[in-house]
């Protein structure tokens, strides 16, 4: 907005200046996760510019025959987009392991190479590839005989697919007679139904600061209450660990306002706000507790530090509760 007002921009131009910046930014972290958030940083911006140009948000990857996509780079809502039917890998000059689109290949199951660099430009239309996300290696013009090995190599993961589909809903056993409960991270209510459909025995940690983020203003009581309501009720009778808000460090909400630190990952976050600010941290325990009637909750405080800290959520959990009743 101000670029607008004051350079006498478009506000396409704008966004396109904003996103780059940011991602330069991303892009030069030592962290290898961060790094590979500029991505999504150059993704958020297209987005919007598409929004602002009034044009719809159509797929680059629908194909009469199945193929094998290369590019310099996929953004996430790119790679979402893709159709399992129309594309049988692909592979990108930039990005690492970390990367959304690697992440969602791996949830898409499909098989993916990325930052393969300078190797894309050995790539040509239409060329015979085989991509091998197992290894990290791009295969061009396969000869008959390596052909025939991959293809065992696929016959072999579909069998092994097959038999871990069937041990999808038995118990965990170790070898030693030990039953081990396999629970499931989420960040959304959305999440719950792929967790139950993978066997999940309950839901290890809901990361409840994804309510507060990528909004302009705090998720009222009635919100975060309906969000965990929700949680509860599809997961039954199974356990939900909720963590309290972990904000601070790399996930920050800008409505908050908080102070910049040097080391913000040991510093001001998760629980310390939580206590300096109560009210905040009140209202999300209130959600909580009126949610806790759908289902087998328990609580998690992040990012403890001394015994003092416990003692003293513990306090405003019990200054709730009361409050309540």
């Amino acid at each position: 907005r101000q670029a607008v007002r004051t350079e006498k921009v478009c506000a396409e131009y704008a966004v396109w200046e904003a996103g780059r910046t940011f991602s330069e930014r991303f892009a030069k972290m030592d962290n290898e996760y961060m790094r590979g958030r500029a991505q999504d940083v150059v993704d958020i911006s297209r987005r919007l510019i598409r929004v602002l140009q009034r044009k719809e948000e159509k797929s680059d990857f629908s194909s009469a025959e199945p193929r094998i996509v290369a590019a310099d780079n996929l953004t996430p809502s790119e790679t979402v987009q893709m159709d399992k039917s129309a594309v049988l890998a692909f592979v990108t000059r930039q990005g690492s392991r970390t990367a959304h689109a690697a992440i969602l290949a791996r949830t898409l199951g499909i098989p993916a190479v990325v930052g393969l660099g300078a190797g894309l430009d050995a790539l040509r239309e239409g060329a015979a590839l085989i991509v091998d996300g197992s290894t990290g290696r791009v295969l061009v013009n396969p000869d008959g005989k390596t052909v025939a090995v991959y293809r065992e190599k696929q016959r072999e993961e579909r069998e092994h697919r097959k038999k871990l589909l069937k041990l999808l809903h038995a118990p965990a056993v170790s070898r030693a007679g030990v039953r081990i409960r396999v629970y499931a991270n989420i960040a959304h209510p959305n999440d719950v139904e792929s967790a139950l459909e993978n066997g999940a025995e309950g839901i290890g940690l809901f990361r409840s600061e994804f309510l507060y983020m990528g909004r302009d203003s705090l998720p009222t009581e009635e919100e975060q209450f309906q969000a965990y309501k929700q949680v509860l009720q599809k997961m039954g009778k199974k356990p939900v660990i909720v963590r309290t808000f972990d904000i601070g460090a790399d996930k920050e909400v800008p409505y908050l306002h908080l102070p910049k630190e040097a080391n913000p990952a040991l510093g001001y976050r998760a629980i310390r706000i939580c206590l300096d600010r109560k009210e905040l941290f009140r209202t999300q325990l209130r959600a909580l507790l009126r949610a806790s009637a759908f289902g087998n909750l328990q609580i998690m405080f992040p990012m403890i530090v001394s015994p003092d800290e416990v003692k003293a959520a513990k306090a405003v959990l019990e200054d709730v509760k009361s409050a309540l009743s």
